[in-house]
C-alpha cells in the first residue's frame, strides 16, 4: 500500500513539472511590408513577397525564408517569427520590375519596412 501512495505521488510530482515552463522563449520579430508605387505612392495589391538572408540569394530567388507572399488590397503582408536583431532582404516582385530592399534590424514585435515598386 505505501509503494502504491509513493507511486501515486511520483506520478502527481512528474506531471506536474512536465507542466512547468520550459525557460524563456527567444524573442521573435514580426515584420508587416508595405508596398507602394514608387511614383504614386498608391499601395500596390497581388506584388509577390520573398525573404532572405542575403543579396545574392534574393538576387538569384534561392534559400527563401518565406514561401512566395502576395500583397492583399492594402499592399501588405506579414510575417512572423523572424528572429530579432538581424537584416533581411525583401524582394518585391511585379509584373514590370523587382525591388529588392534591405530591412533595418528588426527589434521584438511588429517592424514595419515600406518597399516601393515600379
Amino acid at each position: 500500500m505505501k509503494a502504491f501512495k509513493n507511486l501515486v505521488f511520483l506520478a502527481a510530482i512528474l506531471t506536474t513539472l512536465s507542466a512547468c515552463d520550459n525557460g524563456p522563449r527567444v524573442p521573435e520579430a514580426d515584420l508587416l511590408v508595405r508596398v507602394e508605387g514608387y511614383l504614386s505612392g498608391n499601395e500596390r495589391e497581388d506584388i509577390m513577397v520573398q525573404i532572405y538572408l542575403t543579396r545574392e540569394d534574393a538576387e538569384d530567388q534561392i534559400g527563401a525564408i518565406t514561401p512566395p507572399l502576395w500583397t492583399d488590397h492594402y499592399g501588405e503582408v506579414e510575417i512572423f517569427g523572424l528572429d530579432t536583431n538581424r537584416r533581411y532582404f525583401v524582394r518585391a516582385d511585379a509584373r514590370a520590375a523587382t525591388t529588392i530592399r534591405r530591412s533595418k534590424r528588426l527589434d521584438f514585435g511588429i517592424n514595419v519596412f515600406k518597399v516601393r515598386i515600379l
